[in-house]
């Protein structure tokens, strides 16, 4: 038996209409990729639920949202709006043309999570970003579980709450000279969203008029507010990835130099905090990238192309030797470093993992976690849960891939954490 519940929410333009379902009746793939793209449009739709019930048990009527929106029903399998009484489901949905000459019906069907192609981490929660070319850099949290998205190709900040499912652009693009957006941080001591702003026009980036240098930018972290705006030194600058310490500085990775750079607090002007030839990109690559401190007091940083891990010793507040750590196992892609414990962090790699890293004296050991992933940005730490977000970032900087379409919507995924992993 089936059992049907429809909400209605104001439908866009007819232009707008007209375009989304050319490019929703174009789709190819799995029935979940038709459904992905119908998200990713920020079409409103008329979407109608139909759930599987077993005839000899009673079934609770399912709860929707007021706001109706597809991504409230499609984001992930365990979410706090809704409730199932069975694992198995059916979605379809319709688009409302009025005042347009033409009237289009789609139905997309999601018969169990069997259908889905992503066996890995298709049980995890996950939510849905605004944007066909959102391409998700990196994201950071509060601690009451606030999420923010950096988007690169659409530029602008995205704030998500993963207990509402309420997901909005919260900086939109060009905000403060902004382009391309890549590091982001909530520093709630300062009540400042520091972000990591880089020109990637010739690349498909943001291009409209403003700060075409590589600069670190501050929001104010609850109203979205332009604070601060620092360029980083040198004409070929690549701001990617922040850390702050104990007594406000902030720091950042330059992935065309060989430099971290700090800004201590109050400053207006960066200065070279630590630099080294093991931090220079390799042709064609990029070199710095992660960032953060160990509990150690210490600085730790990845580099990107070479799969470097680091250790930057710090005295008296200034930077000391330098020491590349050794694993048994080589780094592939590391991205977004995060403190999880003692001598521990959580890391992405490029090739599709969430990794725990322990550190060893001048030895490191990365443990996966969840693989699975495509192209995996960045992770945050939200209580027992990792976030991780997907970037899909080769169909950005590879050319030979621009003629192709990533997997949409782009997507973060809630991945728990055990005691063990979160220690």
């Amino acid at each position: 038996m089936l059992r049907v519940r429809a909400v209605d929410t104001p439908g866009p333009s007819c232009a707008s209409r007209a375009a989304s379902r050319e490019r929703l009746t174009t789709a190819k793939g799995s029935l979940r990729a038709v459904a992905d793209a119908m998200v990713a449009s920020n079409l409103p739709v008329r979407t109608l639920v139909f759930s599987r019930v077993k005839e000899h048990k009673p079934r609770k009527q399912m709860q929707s949202n007021e706001a109706g929106s597809a991504e409230h029903i499609l984001n992930g399998r365990r979410k706090p709006t809704a409730s199932y009484t069975d694992t198995s489901m059916v979605v379809a949905s319709s688009f409302k043309l009025k005042r347009c000459v033409a009237r289009v019906a789609m139905a997309v069907a999601v018969l169990s999570s069997a259908v889905w192609p992503r066996a890995a981490i298709a049980e995890e929660q996950s939510i849905a970003l605004p944007g066909l070319h959102a391409f998700p850099e990196s994201l950071t949290s509060t601690v009451d579980g606030t999420l923010f998205i950096g988007r690169l190709g659409d530029g602008g900040i995205v704030r998500a709450n993963p207990r509402s499912g309420d997901v909005a652009v919260f900086v939109p693009s060009g905000a403060s000279e902004t382009r391309s957006i890549l590091g982001v941080l909530a520093d709630e001591r300062t009540n400042t969203l520091w972000v990591c702003s880089n020109d990637l026009s010739a690349l498909g980036g943001p291009s409209s008029s403003g700060d075409g240098g590589s600069g670190l930018k501050g929001f104010d972290l609850r109203t979205g507010a332009a604070k601060r705006s620092v360029a980083l030194p040198g004409a070929h600058a690549f701001c990617n990835d922040i850390a702050v310490d104990v007594r406000g500085a902030i720091y950042v990775t330059d992935s065309a130099g060989p430099n971290v750079l700090r800004l201590p607090a109050g400053a207006s002007t960066f200065e070279v905090f630590a630099s080294s030839p093991l931090f220079s990109p390799p042709p064609g690559g990029f070199g710095l990238d992660g960032i953060a401190f160990g509990r150690d007091g210490n600085v730790y940083v990845t580099t990107y192309t070479a799969g470097g891990l680091f250790r930057v010793d710090v005295k008296e507040g200034r930077a000391d030797r330098v020491t590349q750590l050794h694993s048994a196992t080589p780094l592939t892609r590391p991205d977004a470093l995060r403190t999880l414990g003692e001598n521990s962090f959580l890391l992405v790699e490029g090739a599709g993992s969430l990794d725990r890293v322990d550190v060893n004296g001048d030895a490191f050991a990365a443990a996966p976690i969840r693989g699975g992933f495509r192209e995996p940005t960045s992770v945050t730490r939200v209580g027992s849960t990792a976030w991780v977000s997907e970037g899909q970032l080769s169909f950005f900087f590879d050319r030979s891939r621009k003629s192709q379409s990533p997997s949409l919507p782009f997507r973060v995924y809630a991945v728990p954490l055990s005691k063990g992993q979160s220690r």
